[in-house]
């Protein structure tokens, strides 16, 4: 058992080693503080040593998101005022579109390539039914193959379901020809298609 000297003298060794450690925090501390004080010293030197007329301006978020919605809108009814169907359109920005132009009516981007394989998907589909005229026409007084419209849907129809949108097309290419400007099954079966000279397959002398 230990006495009650003994218990004194390590209480009091205790106490001295709790009084220097908080001696060295608070040495640790005054550091820091006077650290602290002299970089704000520092700083206030060189903005006093900077020229007074250099300010930097408070940026705001508010002001740079306003300022691009405004682009935004001007640019918006820069586009309307082209758009003939807006309330906007007309004025000395009204687009003029000339018909003689070499651009006019041409797609272009994306869009003319999609053209471009839509347009020979077409002219190969047009081919074919050509041929399948050719094959089973008969030629009149003039030398032209020729075929009832109603024969020609029951053989083509087991070919394509387009064959009158092949025709128009064909028309207006003016490689065939053939009267009224749509045909419909039944009603002109006996309407007569009659290919071009170029597609009759004449003998050229």
């Amino acid at each position: 058992m230990t006495s009650i000297y003994e218990k004194r003298l390590e209480r009091k060794l205790k106490d001295e080693e709790w009084k220097k450690s908080m001696k060295s925090r608070n040495a640790v501390k005054a550091i820091g503080k006077a650290d602290i004080s002299m970089i704000t010293e520092r700083l206030k030197e060189t903005k006093d040593k900077a020229p007074s007329s250099i300010k930097s301006k408070p940026y705001s978020h508010v002001g740079s998101l306003s300022s691009k919605w405004q682009q935004r809108t001007d640019k918006y009814l820069e586009n309307q005022k082209l758009n003939p169907f807006s309330g906007h359109f007309g004025g000395s920005e009204q687009r003029v579109w000339d018909k003689k132009n070499e651009g006019y009516a041409i797609p272009v981007g994306k869009t003319m390539e999609r053209w471009k394989k839509g347009n020979a998907y077409i002219t190969k589909e047009i081919g074919l039914m050509i041929e399948v005229i050719q094959a089973m026409g008969d030629r009149d007084e003039n030398g032209n193959i020729y075929v009832y419209f109603g024969r020609l849907f029951e053989r083509y129809a087991k070919i394509s379901t387009n064959l009158v949108g092949y025709l128009i097309r064909a028309r207006k290419r003016g490689w065939l020809d053939f009267e009224g400007e749509m045909l419909w099954q039944r009603r002109d079966d006996d309407v007569i298609i009659t290919l071009s000279d170029e597609y009759s397959l004449k003998d050229k002398d």
